[in-house]
């Protein structure tokens, strides 16, 4: 009776894991402290100061998408003051998870568990998780089993 009680607690926990399910994240997992997805320009400009470089791009009816780039990081804002996209181009900041540009594919997959998708297009693999909401997403873009960027908030765009 003991025993088949605990079978039965463990079984969707080995389901879980065993069967591959996949994941999704929660919302502090779309950051890379002390930058938040859904970030005001405020608290951007006061941890990092001004941006090394900006460029705005006018997408006509679609709206415009202005990039600031730091040495280490991009972030995107779609017409408004609340970063959209935030996306790791070094190893100086990680996800809350602890992974950074320059850690293998296997400690992604370790740390995150099962993908929703993966793609892989000559040597590059991308492996994406869902995030909290449908139109959002934590991304790593592997080269040789090297992450070499990581991408996360809103999904409708990615930068390189």
């Amino acid at each position: 009776m003991v025993l088949s009680r605990a079978v039965s607690g463990i079984a969707p926990l080995l389901l879980g894991v065993l069967g591959g399910c996949t994941h999704h994240l929660e919302a502090s997992d779309l950051a890379a402290a002390p930058v938040w997805y859904r970030a005001d320009t405020t608290s951007i400009l006061r941890n990092f100061g001004q941006p090394i470089r900006r460029i705005r791009e006018d997408h006509g009816s679609l709206g415009s998408l202005t990039m600031w780039y730091y040495p280490h990081l991009a972030l995107a804002f779609q017409g408004g003051a609340w970063c959209d996209q935030i996306r790791l181009l070094d190893s100086t900041l990680s996800t809350p998870r602890g992974i950074r540009v320059g850690d293998v594919v296997g400690a992604v997959l370790k740390a995150y568990g099962r993908p929703a998708a993966r793609t892989r297009n000559g040597d590059s693999l991308w492996v994406s998780y869902d995030g909290p909401r449908t139109w959002q997403a934590l991304s790593f873009l592997a080269v040789h089993d090297t992450v070499r960027a990581i991408t996360m908030g809103q999904r409708a765009f990615l930068f390189l």
